[in-house]
């Protein structure tokens, strides 16, 4: 019966790996014939939909029989962590150490067996999230399709976060028609709930985006820890190992090393997932990388596979490493080359970097917000016991008058009142949003 059982499962898995290919086959004709247009994009959102569905598995979907064609995880309680989840791409960083996918003790069922995610496998293949990244990337994605955006892929497959273009573009990760801003329009089409169950408009829904953004860029800048040693780049990781190993021979405490290693920026190795955000350079290593990947596979190689490896490991050799800038202004954005960064500006950056979630290093405002809602404890100001101290009989004389009581229990009545959400939408639309809605001077880019 065993013998009976896992012939059967091995017909499975070369079912669903053929499956796969397949799906992954027509994703890349997709993507280097289609244009962009609405089919385009419906047939696009069916490819990630499918290749999502696989991997992260169906059961853990909240779908809705009158809806569809909807967000696959529109609840804070849906078992997967949605766009407004504020921690999820800083967790990613943070608790690098913790990924489920490194735990083979996860996969196992209550019985002690293995389970169908330890056999097949819930992280995508390179081919899965190369064609996935590359859809995202020519705008072939329709959300309402797909259900996700391309933040959920990642999140949601445990993959390796970093900053990239995709990751802070607003449409590939929610659709722009999710209704107006004002609280009495009627709202159609909403994506996802807050944790007071509000459905959330695209403005609130794109200022919760961009919390989630500044809390992982504030721990992409933090310093090395144990925890969120895979986070960074191999030679990175290397090096820090040799660095432990070296202090382990003689003798050093690992606190020590620890306190050693904390001291080493991101910025002291490269790192070959940081990429040019220039959309053009970036449409055309998309394109050089498929040609060279199905003409690989469609070539004569195939009749001699040893010749074939050779060949991939000599182009691979050939490869040689950009050496990227960083924008001086966000310290976020990086491009291959002055003339790359310049059109990076010119094409929108310029209105959005050095505020609120590109800007860096994250001042007194950001970490204020990020303490009140995420719960962070706040240093004890030495100004307020001052105060108190000093001020003490003042205080003592000035209870009596209680007039200026009612209207601070007031403010911070209201203050209470207000949502997460809101507090997240007042503080970008006052320090980001209404800052890049202000006029710009005729002929002020030649400039």
């Amino acid at each position: 019966h065993d013998e009976d059982t896992w012939s059967r499962i091995s017909k499975t898995l070369e079912s669903f790996r053929a499956c796969v290919d397949t799906v992954v086959d027509i994703g890349e004709r997709c993507l280097l014939r289609l244009p962009t247009n609405v089919p385009s994009r419906s047939i696009g959102g069916a490819i990630v939909r499918g290749l999502v569905e696989s991997h992260v598995g169906s059961e853990k979907f909240s779908l809705r029989a009158d809806r569809p064609l909807s967000y696959l995880a529109p609840r804070t309680d849906s078992g997967l962590r949605g766009v407004v989840d504020p921690g999820r791409y800083s967790d990613a960083v943070a608790n690098a150490s913790g990924n489920p996918l490194l735990d083979p003790g996860r996969a196992r069922n209550a019985n002690g067996g293995r389970s169908l995610e330890e056999l097949i496998g819930f992280q995508p293949p390179k081919d899965v999230q190369d064609i996935v990244k590359g859809l995202f990337m020519r705008d072939l994605v329709d959300l309402q399709v797909s259900g996700c955006g391309y933040g959920d892929f990642l999140s949601w497959c445990h993959l390796p976060i970093s900053p990239e273009p995709l990751l802070v573009d607003y449409i590939s990760n929610f659709p722009n028609n999710l209704g107006s801003a004002d609280p009495g329009a009627h709202q159609h089409n909403h994506w996802v709930v807050d944790e007071d169950e509000t459905e959330l408009d695209y403005a609130h829904l794109s200022a919760r985006y961009d919390f989630s953004l500044l809390v992982f860029f504030r721990q992409w800048n933090s310093p090395w820890t144990p925890e969120s040693h895979l986070s960074f780049s191999i030679p990175h990781r290397r090096a820090i190992s040799t660095l432990a190993l070296c202090a382990h021979r003689y003798g050093v405490p690992a606190d020590i090393s620890i306190l050693v290693n904390s001291f080493l920026p991101r910025s002291w190795w490269p790192d070959d997932r940081r990429c040019c955000w220039c959309r053009d350079c970036q449409l055309r290593t998309l394109k050089e990388d498929f040609h060279s990947k199905i003409s690989s596979r469609q070539s004569n190689w195939d009749s001699h596979p040893e010749r074939a490896v050779s060949s991939n490991l000599e182009s691979e050799k050939g490869k040689k490493s950009l050496t990227l800038i960083t924008c001086p202004g966000c310290q976020i954005a990086t491009a291959c080359s002055k003339d790359h960064l310049k059109y990076l500006h010119q094409d929108g950056h310029k209105r959005y970097c050095g505020l609120p979630p590109f800007r860096a290093p994250f001042g007194a405002e950001d970490n204020a917000l990020c303490q009140e809602i995420l719960g962070e404890n706040e240093d004890i100001c030495p100004l307020a016991n001052d105060d108190d101290e000093n001020g003490g009989e003042e205080d003592d004389e000035n209870d009596d008058d209680g007039s200026w009581e009612s209207v601070d229990s007031d403010d911070e009545f209201e203050e209470t009142m207000r949502s997460r959400s809101d507090v997240i939408f007042s503080f970008f639309n006052d320090k980001s949003y209404k800052l890049q809605r202000r006029e710009a001077l005729p002929f002020a880019n030649f400039f």
